[in-house]
C-alpha cells in the first residue's frame, strides 16, 4: 500500500494490486510500505513531469519513508522518470 499524505488536502492509500490498483480514501486496514509526505502543489508538479522523484526529495518538498526498490517503483510512476520512460520508448 501507498500512502500519500497531501498536507493540504487529505490523506490516500494506492493498492497496488490486480486486476486494477484501487485508491481509497479511508485506511483499507493493510500494512503502509510506503509513505509520501507533501502538498498537492508538488504533487502535481512532480506528476505532470515539472520534477523528478529524487529533486523533491533534495529540495525538501516532500519526504518519503520507504524501501529502496518501492522508491524506485515510485520514481517511475510519475514526474521525469515517467516521461523520460515514454519518450524512450518512441525513439
Amino acid at each position: 500500500v501507498f500512502v500519500f499524505d497531501v498536507k493540504d488536502d487529505h490523506r490516500y492509500w494506492l493498492l497496488l494490486q490486480r486486476p486494477a490498483p484501487e485508491i481509497c480514501f479511508k485506511p483499507p486496514g493493510y500494512d503502509e510500505d510506503l509513505v509520501l509526505v507533501t502538498t498537492s502543489e508538488w504533487l502535481t508538479k512532480w506528476h505532470i513531469g515539472r520534477l523528478s522523484l529524487g529533486d523533491a526529495l533534495n529540495a525538501g518538498v516532500m519526504q518519503l519513508k520507504a524501501p529502496r526498490h518501492l522508491e524506485r517503483m515510485l520514481a517511475t510512476m510519475g514526474g521525469r522518470g515517467a516521461t523520460e520512460r515514454v519518450a524512450a520508448s518512441l525513439a
